[in-house]
């Protein structure tokens, strides 16, 4: 189980980079959840879909930078990463990241994604 968590999270990791958020999003099981420590919402698969694809909208290129995993057991898998991106308009930004991620069935069932994304924020509305 664990060489196909990994490789669910290489996947994943591609998928990203790739900017390819219907990629993305299949390695998600049919009733998978994402919850973000931000704004504390559970996003369906649906929903994040639609926020990946807003996200990559405004961003010209992506990917996980530093990325560091652990499968906890049988069915979690905590991944550390940076998040590194350039806007659309050439500005660069970089938010530390840390997901625990549930499977289910070799599918992602339950994202909890912990981090700061005030900087990003920041830089998006021109305040920085």
């Amino acid at each position: 189980m664990k060489s196909a968590m990994l490789a669910v999270a290489e996947r994943f990791t591609q998928a990203f980079s790739n900017r390819d958020a219907a990629g993305f999003v299949s390695t998600y099981g049919p009733d998978a959840t994402v919850w973000h420590n931000d704004d504390r919402i559970v996003q369906g698969r649906e929903e994040n879909l639609a926020k990946l694809q807003g996200f990559f909208s405004i961003c010209s290129a992506v990917e996980y930078r530093n990325i560091e995993r652990d499968v906890t057991d049988a069915s979690t898998l905590v991944q550390q990463h940076v998040v590194w991106g350039r806007l659309n308009d050439g500005r660069e930004f970089e938010v530390p990241v840390c997901m625990v991620i549930k499977f289910k069935d070799g599918l992602i069932h339950h994202i909890a994604e912990y981090c700061d994304p005030a900087p990003f924020h920041q830089l998006l509305h021109g305040t920085d």
